[in-house]
């Protein structure tokens, strides 16, 4: 994701957001400052999605890293959801990649020159990601619904 401010600068805020197959958790979306790190994305899961989880529940998270870090598996634990990671590399068994590309391709459209205008851009773009969306890519990626 990224604009362009006028004098050139690049603008590439990290992005994370979790979704269902009823819709993005808009709730659990974050724009930062900086850099993905395990640490940020600790405190993101135990302060955004992990209180909107349900007993039961499967988190489908790739092999970034940052979503290794200590504490990740257990905050989601704890509400008694579970991990999975699909295989390295496949993106395809991944629902939320889907609903990534919508995103970005929505950011490059917004063309925003600002942080403001980014964040603006930004929820939009996850505010036009429906229900029926998400419910398709899950069951693209071969998940049941």
């Amino acid at each position: 994701m990224r604009a362009r401010r006028r004098w050139g600068i690049v603008i590439e805020p990290p992005t994370t957001s979790a979704m269902r197959i009823e819709g993005v958790i808009g709730e659990a979306t974050l724009l930062i400052e900086g850099a993905m790190n395990s640490m940020v994305f600790r405190g993101y899961i135990e302060r955004m999605p992990a209180p909107t989880l349900r007993a039961g529940d499967i988190v489908v998270m790739d092999n970034l890293s940052a979503h290794k870090a200590a504490g990740v598996v257990e905050a989601i634990g704890a509400v008694g959801a579970s991990v999975w990671r699909p295989p390295p590399c496949s993106p395809d068994l991944n629902p939320i990649e889907k609903m990534w590309s919508k995103v970005k391709t929505w950011l490059r459209r917004a063309m925003a020159e600002t942080r403001d205008g980014l964040t603006l851009a930004a929820g939009d773009a996850f505010r036009a990601v429906t229900a029926r969306e998400c419910d398709n890519y899950f069951k693209s990626s071969g998940y049941g619904t």
